[in-house]
């Protein structure tokens, strides 16, 4: 193993920029598990094709009725 590629590897990963990342995530906190996820949804963009399924699945209305629903139903 060459020991150059080593050290290559040690500087690119404990540059100052990389340790001030880690920092900066380590600093964040939390007051609830919504705000995580706020954060999280702010800083994932999701490729082009789901979202436009997902905005698709979005605009079809409500879901139809469980099949035990249409099944069991309370008749009158």
């Amino acid at each position: 193993m060459n020991p150059n590629k080593l050290d290559h590897r040690q500087q690119q990963h404990t540059g100052p920029d990389h340790h001030e990342a880690l920092r900066a995530d380590a600093a964040r906190e939390f007051g609830t598990p919504e705000e995580l996820l706020r954060h999280d949804a702010a800083q994932i963009h999701p490729p082009a094709e789901v979202a436009a399924r997902l905005g698709r699945s979005l605009q079809g209305g409500a879901p139809p009725r469980p099949w035990w629903k249409r099944i069991f139903r309370r008749e009158s």
